[in-house]
């Protein structure tokens, strides 16, 4: 497992924007003089768009929330050059910014045109400042790096490059497993990672395979009764290791056996919930509740530690959790607080600051979001960045509630001066002439803020 850290995970190693080489151009793509003709003769037909594309568009202009009519759109759009559906993908991932599905397809069609820069800037936006937690991206990206980085470096037959290569493959493996490792639908990833670490040209290199699969029959996978078989196998390969590997055995068919009992749970809870549903706000519908208590239901069964990981890689299991929640809940500040409010109860403050910066970015005009965020601060005597919170709320989302709460705080957190420094907030409400800003709450909760004389308190509710 990567090192824990409060701050963001080691930087994704992106491949250099290095064109690959002919082979391996062929391997992601059959580019022939046909094929291009073909393109070129459906760019002219797209360009005219059909009328189911013209609907949708009209659709999600109309309704920006309407999912079915922004997928259909987005299927059509995966028929258009890039340079034209390019846009689209923009537009479609400024409004579901954590749909990793189509983060994959977007990086895909890019490739598929052999704009590898572009690849890049994708893998890392939607990896790295977005923190997608979708298995398949992590794929693609890995295959992306090993065709654009380490087959390069293996064309040249240059040791010094092969071996950094295989470095920058190794943390790329271990940074994937870190981030969706613990998916029950990461048995792809790891298989990549087995083949990987099998192709080492070393006569010790069975120790980092058996070293790997150690790890991997411990995790709850889907398909874990093939990887433990394969294991088997490895063992019993290798010359003069059957008492070593009925050794293993021994130890790791119990481990295995636990594992496999948690997939089940596990399985049950996630068949409850969409992982790739698009993130949408939400409503007081029924449907929507039943949804969030079946998360809840996923963070409890995690919260109890079936697998009974050691505090390092629980809290790795609680992030990818909460990462795969707020993918999906990423309009709904209860989430995003709970995130934060985890990061906290787990001792790593720093950890919460960036959750709740993540949440503001997703929901910016939540005042719920803020005052969490302003109290995370005042509690732990930061004042002044609390203040900054308060003030960036008034500026950008102004409200009579937010006014209120800033004189509370005002009066709370600065001591002897905080009747002074409330008064200054209830000053500056009066004078704020934006609609909704000083309503008659605030002139009410300046009365019993200001802890004020009897004559004054009812000045202030006669104002009101």
């Amino acid at each position: 497992m990567a090192s824990d850290s409060s701050e963001e995970d080691e930087p994704i190693v992106t491949a250099p924007a290095t064109t690959p080489s002919s082979d391996q151009n062929k391997t992601w793509m059959d580019e022939d003089a046909d094929e291009e003709e073909e393109d070129a003769d459906l760019s002219q037909l797209q360009r005219q768009h059909s009328p189911k594309f013209k609907r949708c568009v009209a659709a999600v202009s109309e309704n920006k929330w309407d999912t079915e009519a922004w997928v259909t759109l987005m299927d059509e759009v995966q028929l258009l050059p890039i340079a034209e559906a390019r846009e689209h993908y923009e537009a479609f991932l400024a409004q579901f910014a954590t749909a990793g599905r189509w983060w994959k397809l977007y990086a895909a069609h890019e490739l598929r045109e052999k704009q590898y820069g572009r690849v890049q800037e994708i893998i890392k936006k939607s990896l790295m400042q977005l923190r997608c937690p979708h298995v398949d991206l992590w794929r693609f990206y890995l295959d992306f790096t090993k065709v654009a980085k380490l087959d390069v470096a293996v064309d040249s037959k240059d040791p010094s490059a092969i071996a950094a290569a295989r470095e920058l493959m190794s943390d790329a493996f271990e940074l994937a497993i870190e981030r969706v490792g613990g998916s029950i639908d990461a048995a792809p990833i790891w298989l990549m990672y087995l083949a990987f670490v099998q192709e080492e040209q070393d006569p010790q290199a069975f120790l980092n395979v058996r070293k790997l699969y150690h790890r991997m029959v411990m995790v709850p996978l889907n398909g874990m009764e093939t990887i433990w078989r394969d294991y088997e196998k490895f063992e019993r390969a290798i010359p003069n290791n059957e008492a070593l590997a009925q050794n293993f055995f021994k130890v790791f068919r119990p481990k295995f056996d636990a594992a496999r009992a948690v997939l089940r749970d596990r399985a049950k809870l996630y068949d409850q919930v969409n992982t790739n549903a698009l993130a949408v706000p939400a409503t007081s519908s029924r449907a929507d509740a039943a949804d969030m208590a079946n998360w809840q239901n996923i963070l409890a069964l995690e919260m109890s530690n079936p697998e009974r990981l050691d505090a390092l890689r629980l809290k790795s299991r609680m992030r990818y959790t909460l990462e795969l929640f707020v993918s999906v809940k990423r309009l709904y500040p209860e989430a995003w607080y709970q995130y934060a409010s985890y990061e906290n109860q787990v001792n790593d403050p720093d950890a919460a600051v960036s959750v709740f910066e993540r949440a503001i970015a997703a929901i910016p005009d939540s005042s719920y979001l803020h005052f969490a965020f302003a109290d995370h601060y005042e509690i732990r005597g930061d004042i002044a960045a609390a203040k900054a919170i308060y003030e960036k709320l008034i500026e950008a989302h102004v409200s009579a509630l937010t006014y209120v709460t800033y004189q509370r705080f005002a009066r709370r957190a600065y001591g002897t001066k905080g009747l002074s420094e409330a008064r200054a907030v209830f000053k500056r409400a009066r004078k704020d002439e934006r609609e909704g800003a000083c309503t008659y709450h605030v002139f009410a909760a300046s009365a019993i803020t200001l802890k004020a004389e009897k004559t004054l308190r009812l000045r202030f509710l006669s104002l009101a």
